[in-house]
């Protein structure tokens, strides 16, 4: 029997594209839980696009954030696409850079040592460039002089959506704080007796005020989807195991 996993995602219609590829490399069968909906915040993504010409570097903090901008961009602006091809860019993670590789044709995008919103704060005082962050409204702010940031897009609760039975589904992957937080807000930690995987260590700060370590798996490094569904197939097989033995 596969085993079963529920992955929490904004409501996105490329679900089905990391449904189906999840199910295809490691033989899972999986859920996409979607309690929250992103939102673009016109009137800043608009500022955003009116104001890049003002600096030297562009950053993203997540591919959803590359994707919004990117569409706004190709609709209303197709040269501040190549405005942004010829600045410095940053990203948060691979994944991030990935988007932004794939959709603009930028070859070059600088990453921090660690996929966090501190370490990029390092980064990028580092740079010393001036930089504009283009982001979600729930992110960390970052404190420096040389760094601008402009909330581009926003997560809103999906309201009235029918529960699921979360005791049918071996694990349950929370992919951000504020996803956590909406999770428990419409289930009880008792209504789940499998094991939680956060994607990262803001998001299993988050986890930690609703269950015990006992029944968390410790996130991966690389803070990416597929990084936590490989560490929960291989947390799984080894309790299997050991049960058996």
């Amino acid at each position: 029997m596969r085993n079963k996993v529920i992955l929490t995602r904004p409501k996105l219609e490329q679900n089905k594209i990391i449904k189906k590829q999840l199910e295809k490399d490691f033989n899972i069968k999986v859920k996409i839980l979607e309690l929250v909906e992103i939102v673009p915040i016109d009137f800043n993504i608009k500022k955003a696009i009116g104001i890049v010409d003002l600096y030297d570097c562009i950053g993203f903090t997540s591919q959803n954030g590359v994707e919004i901008f990117y569409s706004y961009l190709a609709n209303y602006s197709r040269d501040g696409i190549e405005k942004i091809r010829k600045k410095t860019i940053v990203a948060i993670g691979p994944k991030t850079a990935e988007k932004i590789k794939q959709l603009y044709n930028i070859d070059n995008v600088y990453i921090p040592s660690e996929y966090t919103s501190e370490s990029l704060e390092v980064m990028l005082s580092k740079m010393k460039l001036k930089t504009l962050l283009l982001r979600s409204a729930l992110s960390r702010k970052i404190n420096l002089h040389n760094v601008d940031e402009i909330y581009i897009y926003n997560l809103h609760p999906i309201q009235n959506k029918p529960r699921i039975h979360l005791n049918n589904y071996d694990l349950i992957i929370l992919t951000s704080s504020f996803i956590t937080k909406i999770f428990f807000s419409k289930y009880a930690a008792n209504d789940f007796k499998g094991f939680f995987i956060p994607i990262g260590p803001t998001t299993h700060k988050e986890l930690l005020k609703y269950v015990g370590v006992d029944k968390i798996i410790q996130h991966s490094h690389s803070y990416t989807i597929s990084d936590a569904v490989s560490r929960v197939i291989n947390f799984l097989h080894t309790r299997q195991n050991f049960l058996e033995f």
